[in-house]
């Protein structure tokens, strides 16, 4: 037996300590993965929608210049 604290701890206590650290221990890895998935898809999430809009303004700066090239 391990004392500690002033409470006598058994192989079995011990055991039991141990096991909920590693349950606790994979749900805060698995918290710490989900969060880290939401941040990796708001970035590029984010990106897409910069280089869409930089498409659509190339595509009518394009555009205009065709207009401007036949009619000016």
């Amino acid at each position: 037996m391990i004392q500690e604290g002033g409470f006598f701890l058994t192989a079995d206590k011990r055991l039991m300590i141990e096991y909920h650290g590693n349950i606790f221990l994979s749900i805060v890895t698995l918290l710490f993965v989900l969060v880290f998935m939401y941040f990796l898809k708001y970035l590029i999430r984010s990106e897409n929608e910069r280089l869409e809009g930089q498409y659509e303004n190339n595509f009518l700066n394009r555009e205009i210049m065709i207009y401007i090239k036949r009619w000016g």
